[in-house]
C-alpha cells in the first residue's frame, strides 16, 4: 500500500486516489434553514445507469439501453445539541407534504440541486457532481438509549439526474 508521501512523489496523474476527500459545497435553503455541508459524515454518490431494452428481430435478440435512472442515495448526518440536521430534515420534508392537511405541494418547491466535489490529493478540485432535483424520502430511525458516542441520522434521498463534470 502506498503512503502519501510516496504518492506525493510520484509523476503524472495516473496515481492512485488514496482516500475520498470530497465536500458537499452547500446544502439548499428552506426559509431560514440551511444545514452545514460540516455535518456530512458520509454521502453515496450516486451514478446513472441503463435499463437493457430487448427486441426480438426473426430469431435474434437485439438489445439496446432502455430507461435511464438514478439510484436514490444516502446521507449520514453528524447531530448536534440543537438537533440541526433533524431540524433541517424535517423541514425539508415540510415541503414535501404539508404535516396538518396531508397535502403535497409541487416538485419546484422541494426538489433541490445538491453539488459534491471531489479533491485530489493536493487539494485540488477534480469532479463536481451535480445531483438534480434531490429530495428525502426517508428518515431511519432513531433507537433512543442511554449509551454514549455521537448521534447521526441517516436520510435515504430521490435525484433525478447526476452530472458529471470532470475539472482535470
Amino acid at each position: 500500500m502506498y503512503t502519501f508521501d510516496d504518492i506525493a512523489a510520484m509523476s503524472g496523474d495516473e496515481e492512485p486516489l488514496p482516500n475520498w476527500t470530497w465536500r458537499i459545497s452547500q446544502f439548499p435553503t428552506f426559509g431560514s434553514l440551511q444545514l452545514s455541508p460540516k455535518m456530512v459524515k458520509s454521502c453515496t454518490l450516486p451514478l446513472p445507469k441503463f435499463s437493457p431494452r430487448s427486441k426480438n428481430i426473426g430469431a435474434t435478440t437485439v438489445t439496446s439501453a432502455g430507461m435511464s435512472e438514478v439510484d436514490a442515495f444516502d446521507l449520514v448526518l453528524q447531530e448536534n445539541q440543537r438537533v440541526d440536521a433533524l431540524k433541517y430534515v424535517n423541514n425539508w420534508m415540510a415541503n414535501i407534504q404539508n404535516p396538518n392537511t396531508g397535502g403535497y405541494y409541487l416538485p419546484s418547491r422541494y426538489k433541490k440541486n445538491i453539488e459534491v466535489v471531489l479533491f485530489n490529493v493536493l487539494g485540488e478540485p477534480i469532479l463536481n457532481a451535480t445531483l438534480k432535483n434531490v429530495w428525502p424520502t426517508t428518515i431511519q430511525s432513531w433507537e433512543l438509549n442511554s449509551e454514549s458516542g455521537f448521534r447521526e441520522l441517516s436520510v435515504n434521498f430521490a435525484c433525478d439526474a447526476t452530472i458529471l463534470d470532470f475539472l482535470l
